[in-house]
């Protein structure tokens, strides 16, 4: 069954046509990588899913239900975004509260989930993600790595039925990448009983190899090819893939 699936979808910037006539189908419990060059749409893809950008059109759905008709929301659009987590390549964690502050204030005022259980589930999700020990730390503490695994566990516990990953791995060193990918590993056995689908954008072919079902390569605002993760490397042949596939094999890295 599809977690989420869009068809016909359009967003231009001015005279430039950014996505075009996309379509996109997630499947339940699968987590899809999508690559593509700097200025591709990646980004700009995720932001139209998540209703946090106005699409010019094209029709979107969660599950069962339509959530965008000709590229206009078919509900007040918190409605789905409380089931469509976002985590920001930046983190966005707010300053002057505390990690656990930053993960329960949305379960709390949003879920309407009482304080002593979401600072349970809270502390449940980040141990299991590695920064359990930064419960009592602001942002301005942590590393990037650490920062971007409480940014997961934010988006987690407002259990969302999608999860969207905004080039996550975005200025990281090698360590912190490493952190990150565990994390998400860990997030799959964790979502296993409610499958949890997750997108997450990325031009790091390894990184996406390291934890996809599937790989999707996005390019000129259409997605022009999607493979299996484990055979993706083997199997591409857009001039595209190719090239992050050489670039891989390279021992290419994030310099973003």
């Amino acid at each position: 069954m599809a977690a989420l699936i869009a068809k016909g979808l359009r967003k231009a910037f001015s005279d430039t046509q950014v996505i075009k006539d996309l379509a996109l189908e997630l499947q339940s419990g699968e987590v899809l990588a999508l690559i593509g060059r700097s200025g591709s749409g990646k980004s700009t893809l995720l932001r139209l899913l998540a209703l946090l950008e106005r699409a010019d059109g094209g029709d979107a759905w969660l599950g069962q239900e339509q959530y965008l008709s000709e590229g206009i929301p078919t509900s007040a659009p918190f409605r789905f975004r409380r089931r469509i987590g976002f985590v920001f390549q930046d983190h966005n964690l707010l300053p002057n509260f505390t990690v656990l502050e930053n993960c329960t204030l949305g379960p709390i005022r949003s879920n309407h989930i009482e304080k002593r259980e979401a600072e349970g589930d809270a502390e449940t999700i980040l141990k299991a993600l590695g920064v359990a020990d930064k419960l009592r730390d602001y942002p301005s503490s942590l590393s990037g790595g650490e920062a971007q695994r409480v940014a997961i566990a934010r988006a987690l516990l407002m259990r969302p039925q999608v999860l969207l990953l905004d080039e996550v791995t975005s200025a990281l060193d090698p360590e912190s990448i490493e952190a990150v990918i565990a994390s998400i590993l860990k997030i799959k056995s964790l979502s296993k009983t409610d499958n949890l689908s997750i997108l997450v954008v990325t031009h790091i072919l390894r990184f996406a190899e390291s934890f996809a079902t599937r790989i999707a390569v996005l390019d000129d605002g259409r997605i022009i090819e999607s493979l299996p993760a484990n055979c993706f490397a083997a199997e591409a042949h857009s001039s595209v893939a190719r090239s992050f596939i050489e670039r891989d094999l390279r021992g290419w890295t994030d310099s973003k």
